[in-house]
């Protein structure tokens, strides 16, 4: 009779302890799920609100933020001598 009971205590341990890897398993894929799945609505998101912006808005002043620098090309010929 012991050994039918320490059979029985090892088979319900092995069940219980394999239930909880397949619960935990199967979390993990839940939460990976909702989580790829919450990127490729937010790339969707960003992308169809990119769309709707055809031009940069103006600012309110009319004062560029950017500056133009200018530089002249340096002609190569006076750099360097010909040997001919």
């Amino acid at each position: 009779m012991s050994k039918l009971s320490k059979i029985l205590w090892f088979l319900t341990l092995l069940f219980i302890l394999a239930t909880v890897l397949t619960f935990t398993f199967g979390l993990l894929l839940v939460g990976a799920m909702v989580v790829g799945l919450l990127g490729i609505c937010r790339y969707c998101l960003i992308k169809k609100r990119s769309t709707s912006f055809t031009t940069w808005p103006k600012s309110s002043s009319s004062i560029s933020t950017t500056e133009i620098i200018d530089i002249k090309r340096k002609d190569s010929a006076n750099n360097y001598k010909d040997d001919m």
